[in-house]
C-alpha cells in the first residue's frame, strides 16, 4: 500500500509531520541538557544512579532533516530520524521517571506530540517489580506476559507492522526555522 499524500492524512497527522523536524531538534537539545545534568550530578540521587547505569554516551546525530514515517490502519509513527532511530533514546523519552524533565525541557505539548509518534521501548531491567505495580505502557508486571515485544540487548522493543512508508524532508528557512520541504511515498 503506498503512503497517503500529505493532504489525505488526518489533520493531526499532517500537523505531526509538519512539526516533526522542529520537535526532533528540541528533543536532541533536551537530551544534551540531560547528559549535562547527569555529568554535573544535578539530578535526584535515585534517578542519577539509574541513569549512570543505563544512559549510553551518545554522539549526537546530525540534525534530523530527513524523517522516515511508517503507518498502518490510521496509525502513523516515526520509524527513523534523529534520536528516534535509537531504541534506548525512545525508552528514555517514554520513561516515567523522566516525564517532568521532558515536559520542562520540551514543553508539555511537544513532549506529548513526540510520545504520540515515537514508538515505545523499555529498558530490560531485571529488578523485581513490586507487588501490585505494572510496567508503564504494558499493563503487566511480567515481561514474559507482554505481547509483541522483542528483546534486543538490554532493551525491549515493540515491533509494528507497517503497510506504508514515507519520507519527510525538512530544511531551515531564511529565519533559521525548520520547515517541511517535501513529503514522498517510499516503495
Amino acid at each position: 500500500m503506498p503512503a497517503p499524500s500529505l493532504p489525505d492524512l488526518p489533520t493531526a497527522s499532517q500537523e505531526a509531520v509538519e512539526s516533526a523536524g522542529y520537535r526532533l531538534a528540541r528533543w536532541q537539545a533536551a537530551r544534551q541538557v540531560l547528559e549535562h545534568r547527569l555529568a554535573k550530578k544535578r539530578l535526584p540521587q535515585q534517578l542519577q544512579s539509574w541513569l549512570e547505569k543505563w544512559l549510553p554516551k551518545l554522539e549526537m546525530p546530525a540534525e534530523a532533516l530527513e524523517v522516515r514515517f511508517e503507518g498502518h490502519e490510521g496509525e502513523m509513527w516515526l520509524a527513523e530520524a534523529g534520536l528516534a532511530k535509537f531504541a534506548c533514546e525512545r525508552a528514555l523519552l517514554h520513561l516515567p521517571a523522566l516525564r517532568s524533565f521532558w515536559k520542562q525541557e520540551l514543553r508539555q505539548a511537544h513532549f506529548e506530540a513526540l510520545r504520540e509518534i515515537v514508538p515505545q521501548a523499555w529498558f530490560a531491567d531485571e529488578a523485581l517489580i513490586p507487588p501490585g505495580a505494572v510496567i508503564a505502557g504494558l499493563g503487566t508486571a511480567d515481561w514474559a506476559k507482554a505481547s509483541g515485544l522483542v528483546r534486543y540487548e538490554n532493551l525491549f522493543l515493540r515491533l509494528k507492522e507497517a503497510s506504508w512508508a514515507a519520507r519527510a524532508l525538512f530544511h531551515r528557512d531564511a529565519k533559521n526555522q525548520i520547515v517541511l520541504r517535501d513529503w514522498q511515498a517510499l516503495p
